[in-house]
Parts: structure tokens; sequence; C-alpha cells
């Protein structure tokens, strides 16, 4: 689960609602650019990489750093890419019709069940909290 929180903008010990809502809307943009990739960006990105592969296993911190560069994922949110396409794969390795095999142990890592394309699982849950914060610039 991920939380974003939002200061309240208090002028006058008064709540600014346009500014609380700017505060907002510039804090889930920014949320939005770092964290809401698209399944299928991440699909696309971790089937190139596999294709690359020629049919071997593809270990899972290897998978997920050169999906992140073929995602042009950049130094504030590499981590956080890398961590989604973690999750896209382990999300979709899961049950004899999942699109990822992922095996553990020597020779394992991730590959292609089939050539069939299954339709991914979702791997997205958020939670918003606001809080309240006192205006120090106030006469």
């Amino acid at each position: 689960m991920n939380t974003l929180t939002v200061d309240l903008v208090i002028t006058n010990g008064l709540v600014d609602q346009a500014a609380s809502k700017a505060a907002f809307d510039t804090a889930l943009a920014a949320y939005v650019v770092e964290h809401e990739v698209e399944n299928s960006v991440i699909k696309d990105a971790v089937l190139s990489v596999l294709a690359e592969a020629n049919g071997q296993n593809v270990k899972m911190s290897r998978l997920t750093s050169i999906a992140a560069v073929k995602m042009h994922a950049q130094n504030e949110n590499f981590a956080s890419i890398e961590r989604r396409i973690a999750a896209y794969v382990k999300a979709n390795s899961v049950g004899d019709n999942s699109l990822f095999v992922s095996r553990k142990g020597p020779g394992g890592g991730v590959a292609v069940r089939t050539a069939a394309v299954a339709e991914p699982v979702a791997t997205t849950t958020t939670t918003t909290t606001v809080a309240a914060a006192e205006d120090t610039t106030a006469a």
C-alpha cells in the first residue's frame, strides 16, 4: 500500500482551500509520474528483456534493472520503478496460466511461460492521507 501525505495550507488560522487543493494536485501529479507506470509499459519492457535472453532464465535483479533502463527510469525514480517491475513479475508468475515462470536456486530466474500473452494482474493499491500544517508566515 502506498501513502500520499499532503499538508493543508493554513492562512491566518483558516484553511486556504484553493491553495490546499493546488498543493494536493501538485503532490498527486508528482506521485503519478514516479509511481503509476502503466502495467503495459512494464510488460513490454520485461518481455523485451526476456526475448533478448533467447529462452534463458533471467535473474530477477538483472531483469528489473534492465527493464527499468528500457523504461527510461531516472535516478530519482529508478528504485521505485524496479520495485514496480518486480511486483508486476511476481504477480504475473502465479498459477499454471501465468505469463511468467519464476524459479529459485541454480539455473533459476524468470522466463516467459508461453508465447501466448496472458492478461496482466494489476499490482497497485493507494491510500491518501491529508494532514494539517500551521502557517508560520501569518501575522
